[in-house]
């Protein structure tokens, strides 16, 4: 999802929320009635000077999902949190 005129800040919100509200959700098949519990990993990024191409920022958002995956899923991740992942630090408060 790009979200256009959305500061970093508000990215990060909605992306919680999105996972929020798939992991709340019920999801049950019509002709089994069988249920199934779906979860989001979901990866932000934000448009920075030293993104030259369009294909950068989301190259950055799919390495940040994949570092929410890999961190357990379920999760909402940046690049922070790539950085985190490739040190192996646990903070991500720098996003």
């Amino acid at each position: 999802i790009i979200l256009t005129e959305t500061a970093f800040d508000g990215a990060l919100v909605r992306g919680e929320r999105l996972r929020k509200a798939i992991e709340d959700a019920s999801f049950e098949f019509a002709q089994s009635g069988i249920g199934l519990k779906v979860t989001v990993s979901v990866g932000i990024s934000s448009l920075r000077p030293e993104h030259k191409r369009a294909d950068e920022i989301v190259r950055e958002a799919d390495q940040a999902m994949y570092a929410a995956k890999g961190g357990g899923r379920n999760r909402v991740c940046t690049r922070a949190d790539i950085e985190a992942a490739k040190t192996g630090t646990e903070d991500s408060q720098k996003r």
